[in-house]
């Protein structure tokens, strides 16, 4: 009875992939017999290829094995008309990369981590919201705002030349990418800040 548990990943293996079933037994025959560490190696690379599911050390892919249901991400653009308040609709996106050597994931980790040390501040402060320690979910948005700006402010310090430069009315834009199960993806823009 001990003799048919090695052989189990064997018989299931056959099903997938005969040859990989060829090598891992082989491999555990010889592993057995002669008792030598080699003989893991093949073991291991047959039992990584048989992986049905993404999970981290049996894919290249970890990171996408299991996505969230809504994603967000930040662009910086500008806008024509006269109005302080734009709609999303209204804004024409920069190369904020060209302008300022800053690319836009880079501007999402900076906001990010600005709103998350101003979460970090409230909660040494002793401030709550609802009862709850202060987080980056569920900071007031008026404290979000403050942040936003000093991305945008940020932004303008780092604009490359004089002869490229920001336009005086700057936008922060944030999209949202979620899925739904009967319409699919979609997206929501909301300006969150703006400068002008």
């Amino acid at each position: 009875m001990t003799l048919d548990l090695p052989f189990t990943p064997v018989l299931a293996a056959w099903n997938s992939d005969p040859w990989c079933a060829v090598i891992l037994a082989a491999s555990l025959y010889f592993g057995i017999k002669h008792r030598h560490s080699f003989f893991a190696l093949p073991i291991l690379v047959c039992v990584s290829l048989l992986a049905q599911d993404d999970y981290y050390p049996l894919s290249y892919f970890p990171m996408y094995s299991d996505p969230d249901e809504s994603e967000n991400y930040f662009y910086i653009g500008t806008w024509e008309s006269d109005t302080v308040d734009p709609k999303p609709e209204e804004i024409t996106p920069l190369p904020v990369r060209k302008m300022t050597g800053i690319t836009a994931p880079k501007v999402k980790k900076i906001q990010k981590a600005w709103v998350r040390g101003r979460a970090d501040e409230m909660n040494d402060e002793g401030i709550l919201v609802d009862g709850k320690k202060v987080k980056d979910t569920n900071m007031p948005m008026e404290e979000k705002v403050i942040q936003y700006l000093r991305v945008l402010d940020h932004l303008r310090k780092h604009q490359r030349s004089a002869s490229n430069p920001l336009p005086e009315k700057l936008a922060l834009v944030e999209v949202w990418i979620e899925f739904d199960q009967e319409v699919g993806y979609r997206e929501t823009a909301e300006v969150v800040a703006t400068q002008h």
